[in-house]
């Protein structure tokens, strides 16, 4: 097995043909390794598999054939010089899962996450941020979805800062990103109505409302 510059990774057959013989008219062609015939067939729409044989006046150039279809392949070619490649699967490697809540409203799963509120509205949602904007209004709320849902229904809230340990929701008008570090605060702020999400909760970038705000 090998790759070919885009990542294509192919399976080499030596002495091998292509069993069905699906060619790809006008892509036969002279190169200089088979190596050479790969590139070409993974910059070609539709290759999937070719052959590549060296002259036997010259093994520094060899006759390469494209096909449209490929695989594995017992079709034994008639001389020792001809070698046949096909696509096949990556190889695996360990990838870890990312553990997330499937709703979340609580720091760290959040963050980068948009909630919609009991009001309808649309918010975004940072973790150890805080907007740092003029406060309207002040309020004891148990965490920051309570805090969002009571702002949502506050028509000129926009805004929340919320201090974890203390529960203080503070209310704003900020429309934009939270640009001060604070590590104890969560925040949100409107991104309009929602239209799109109705089960309370969406990934960042679902939002499908209007600018308007109840």
């Amino acid at each position: 097995m090998f790759t070919t510059d885009d990542g294509a990774y192919w399976t080499l057959l030596c002495c091998t043909e292509n069993a069905d013989g699906s060619f790809i008219p006008g892509s036969e062609s002279v190169e200089g390794s088979l190596k050479d015939c790969a590139a070409k067939c993974s910059t070609t729409k539709g290759c999937q598999s070719y052959e590549f044989a060296n002259q036997l006046s010259d093994p520094s150039y060899g006759n390469c054939k494209l096909y449209s279809t490929g695989g594995f392949s017992t079709k034994k070619s008639v001389d020792t010089m001809h070698d046949y490649a096909y696509v096949t699967a990556p190889p695996a490697v360990s990838s870890p899962d990312t553990l997330t809540t499937a709703c979340p409203t609580e720091c760290p799963d959040i963050d980068g996450r948009e909630y919609k509120s009991q009001g309808g509205e649309l918010f975004h949602m940072d973790c150890v941020k805080r907007h740092g904007t003029q406060v309207i209004n002040e309020e004891l709320q148990p965490t920051l979805k309570e805090c969002i849902d009571s702002c949502s229904k506050y028509i000129p809230c926009h805004s929340v800062d919320y201090h974890a340990s203390s529960k203080k929701c503070y209310f704003g008008q900020h429309h934009g990103n939270p640009t001060i570090d604070a590590p104890g605060f969560q925040s949100a702020y409107s991104l309009g109505c929602a239209g799109a999400c109705e089960d309370g909760c969406c990934g960042t970038g679902n939002n499908g409302g209007s600018s308007s705000t109840p």
